[in-house]
Formats: structure tokens, sequence, C-alpha cells
């Protein structure tokens, strides 16, 4: 718990309600409602998520204020918080589409290569209150980069809680700056309770066509759900290790104005290595 607060505290997170607006984020080809969805108040400490069922509620907001809105699998979109109130409190983001004739791999003869956990040593198990994400900065090994290799199954080590609400996976290139970039994956994948196996989340990701010529990728995941004022939730568990000397995993929040990226080891208590999860990667 005093981690969660920690966070807090370095994110400068305020949630105090003032009065509330329900809205819909739907996807404008099927017209159905997008589960999760982020919207991200621009140049502002707030930010909230749709339910299971695309349903946000806002709170704090003025006719002033502008949404980033995003959500894996779909194109971000910026609106004017007053376009939407005269949209019926309705707006609806374009899903990006990825034919298989697109995608050329260079797959090595076929034969899968893992990057395996760095290591096997936990030293704690931590949960957030929502709305924060860590991701992980994966090395491809030299001899695999300048060609076009296809990311096939990720792991993360983590374990169940008693909560419900899922974690947002994510897959990076690498930014300019060094630091995570644009989403590689196009698809919205959920973590929960029910796909954590003995202490790990596994997904197959190779009917996703997820390609990169990068040397460095990252891994990601995001607590999501209602964000409420003095919250105590700390969702999902994922595993802490201080076991190598590389600062490899950043952190963000939509509570952040400005939504920067920054070391993980940055906010976490002094510890003499850095503070990083862990990470598995299987590509071809």
């Amino acid at each position: 718990m005093k981690y969660l607060l920690f966070f807090i505290f370095i994110y400068g997170i305020d949630l105090i309600s003032i009065g509330q607006n329900r809205y819909i984020i739907m996807d404008s080809i099927t017209q159905e409602p997008i589960p999760f969805a982020t919207i991200k108040v621009k140049n502002k400490p707030l930010g909230f998520y749709a339910d299971d069922n695309g349903i946000c509620e806002f709170v704090n907001m003025t006719r002033e204020d502008s949404l980033i809105i995003s959500c894996v699998g779909y194109y971000t979109k910026l609106i004017p918080f007053s376009q939407i109130l005269k949209n019926s409190n309705i707006t609806k983001l374009l899903p990006k589409t990825t034919t298989l004739e697109e995608v050329v791999v260079v797959s090595y003869k076929d034969k899968e290569a893992l990057i395996d956990y760095p290591t096997s040593k936990v030293d704690q198990y931590i949960g957030s209150q929502i709305a924060l994400e860590m991701a992980y900065k994966v090395a491809i090994p030299q001899n695999r980069t300048g060609n076009e290799g296809q990311i096939v199954n990720v792991k993360i080590k983590m374990k169940k809680t008693d909560s419900n609400n899922p974690c947002r996976l994510h897959i990076y290139d690498i930014g300019e700056d060094g630091m995570p970039g644009d989403e590689l994956l196009g698809k919205d994948i959920h973590i929960t309770n029910k796909n954590i196996s003995g202490k790990e989340f596994s997904v197959d990701l190779s009917q996703y066509n997820i390609t990169t010529s990068d040397s460095i990728i990252f891994i990601g995941m995001e607590w999501l759900g209602k964000i409420v004022a003095n919250d105590q939730y700390e969702g999902t568990r994922v595993a802490i290790t201080h076991a190598f000397e590389e600062a490899r995993t950043y952190t963000r929040t939509i509570l952040d104005k400005n939504y920067q990226w920054l070391l993980l080891n940055d906010i976490f208590p002094p510890h003499k290595n850095p503070a990083n999860i862990i990470v598995s990667v299987t590509y071809k």
C-alpha cells in the first residue's frame, strides 16, 4: 500500500469530483461500444476510462477542455469536450485494419527465438491504483535486427488478486527519445485473473502479425477501471525484481499533466539495483 501512496505523491493526482457527465465511446464501423477506452484530458492532470460497456463518467470538466481518446486497435482522436456535448455525449473511434497481404516477415526458416526472463528472482509483487502503466524494454539480439521479425508470444510474471479489474497489454516500438514509442499491437488484449496461470500471464500473438525490425521493443501493461478519489485498488499484481543493474522499466499515468514516461526506478524507493518487471518474448 505504501507504494500506491508513493505513486500518488509523485504524480500529483487530484481526484476531487465537482460534477459528472456520462458519455459513450463507440466503434465507428460496427457501432459497438469500445470497452475500457482511455480518455486523457489534454494539458491537465486528469483522465478517465470507459467501463466494459464503453460508458465513461467525466468529472472536473469544462467546455474549454480537449480530450485525447484512444484504445489499442483504434486511431487516437483529439476532440473538444464542447463537441462531444453537441454530439449527444457520443464519440466514435476509427478502427485500424491490417491485412495479411500487407505483412512480409523474414522468419529465419520459421525457427522461433526466445528472449527468456532475465531472472526468475521475484523480490515482491506490487499492484497499482488504476491509470498507471508500466513498460519493460526488451533488446532483440543483433543477428535478428534489420529484418522484419514477428512477435509470437509474450509472458509477464504476475499473480491473481481478488479484483476483477483488467489490465491492458501494450507493445511499443522505440521512440526517438529512447522511450516507448508507437503502439505495435493491433488488438486490444486484457489481462485478467482468468488468463493468469501459475503466477504468469502468457498470450499467443501469432495471429496478430506484430512485426518489427527495431533492436528494442517495449512490453507494457496498464491498469484499467473507474478512477475514484482515495481509491485503494491494487489490481492484478506484477512481479518486481532488483536482480540486475540496468533500469529497463518505464512508467506513466493519464493522471499526469504531461503524460510522460519516467523510469520506474525514479519513483520507486531506493535500492542497490533498479526495480524492473519481469518479461519474456518469443519471436521468429
